[in-house]
């Protein structure tokens, strides 16, 4: 996704796990910004807490420059029962975390 500037979005959802990182959540949500030359400027990530997945829903980038994400995240809270929440984030340009919403479904 390009901005007004001619700056790069990429959003998405990723697993340390995968990377062999015992620190990391089975998915975290991603947002990463590229100047027009392809450098990168920022790399975010988002993690709605726990070992949750969270899954990567989309990205809209306003005529201020600031990156919106949207996912959802579901976990077991027990053996029978799936609780599933969803999120929007909000990135200044310079990659400040302004705004993060759960909301319980």
């Amino acid at each position: 996704m390009l901005d007004r500037f001619g700056n790069i979005f990429v959003g998405g959802y990723f697993s340390l796990l995968l990377c062999n990182d015992p620190n990391g959540h089975p998915y975290d949500l991603l947002a990463i910004k590229y100047n027009s030359s392809g450098n990168r400027l920022w790399k975010r990530t988002y993690n709605m807490g726990g070992n949750r997945r969270n899954h990567f829903g989309g990205m809209v980038i306003d005529a201020a420059g600031n990156c919106y994400i949207t996912g959802n995240g579901q976990y077991y809270e027990s053996t029978i029962s799936i609780l599933s929440k969803l999120v929007t984030i909000k990135f200044s340009p310079n990659g400040e975390t302004l705004m993060d919403k759960i909301l319980c479904l």
